[in-house]
């Protein structure tokens, strides 16, 4: 597994590659075709792009607040409420405009971003900012630099390829990222799905993960006794854990159970539109 300093170095490579993956399949996108529903529920393919385009200021304004002082709750708005409509409103206003424009916007949003980055030194990656889930660690904001911009990327893709994948590299780096901080797995949090632990098994591809909802409703890493095993893989452990595929949605083979197979339900029936 990766030191600290090594998961924010290979979590800057790996978003460079899947943003440059993700600005090809923009472009080859017919202008007929821009604003198609992705596989984000209510969103059209602009709306996705602005949302991830509004993303890197963000990133470099709660980094920049917690590097003066402690990290600052909401970046200055009332409340988080008020954080997300007033970004909402923003999203929807980019997305109306033109195609090329927005492309273009986006990119240099995300390269600004990434010539920040690779200036950072070590002890960089280890200020904090502040995240609406929680205060987190400049390294954690990269692991969710490429799960945004992976997770989203599909998101256009699924509706055009039912067999849409996540590259190798992003496989690798999204499983780690998750295990290392399960609770960004996204989760009905009024369903009372705890204590629930499992472990996903991948067949060597890509590092086994274990995790539990413990009995205050909370997902965290590891599993002392996994009530049941998932075989699984990378992709289908990053679909199901993010809402976009039920299990029984997958591909045969991509989701096989043993031990326990209620305590897999109880897991998977917490998670946001399963």
């Amino acid at each position: 597994m990766p030191t600290e300093e090594g998961f924010a170095t290979w979590a800057i490579k790996t978003g460079q590659l899947e943003l440059g993956r993700m600005l090809a399949t923009l472009r080859a996108i017919p202008a007929a075709g821009w604003s198609r529903p992705s596989a984000c529920e209510g969103w059209s393919v602009p709306t996705v792009v602005a949302h991830l385009g509004l993303i890197p200021s963000f990133f470099l304004k709660t980094w920049e607040l917690g590097q003066a002082a402690e990290p600052v709750p909401f970046l200055g708005h009332s409340d988080v409420r008020e954080f997300r409509s007033v970004r909402g409103a923003r999203t929807a206003e980019l997305a109306a405009g033109p195609r090329d424009e927005l492309i273009a916007w986006f990119e240099r949003e995300w390269r600004g971003l990434y010539d920040a980055v690779n200036r950072f030194g070590p002890a960089d990656f280890q200020r904090r900012g502040w995240h609406p889930i929680s205060i987190w660690t400049i390294e954690r904001f990269l692991g969710m630099a490429v799960f945004e911009i992976a997770i989203h990327h599909w998101d256009v893709r699924a509706p055009a390829d039912a067999g849409a994948d996540f590259d190798s590299d992003v496989q690798q780096l999204l499983v780690q990222f998750l295990s290392r901080w399960p609770d960004l797995l996204v989760r009905d949090r009024d369903l009372d799905c705890g204590p629930t632990s499992v472990r996903f098994d991948f067949g060597g591809v890509a590092p086994s993960v274990a995790i539990t909802i413990d009995e205050r409703g909370k997902m965290v890493r590891g599993a002392a006794d996994a009530q049941a095993t998932i075989h699984s893989t990378p992709t289908s452990f990053i679909l199901v854990g993010t809402g976009r595929r039920k299990p029984t949605d997958l591909p045969s083979g991509a989701w096989r159970v043993t031990g326990d197979a209620a305590a897999v339900d109880r897991f998977t029936s917490c998670l946001i539109g399963l």
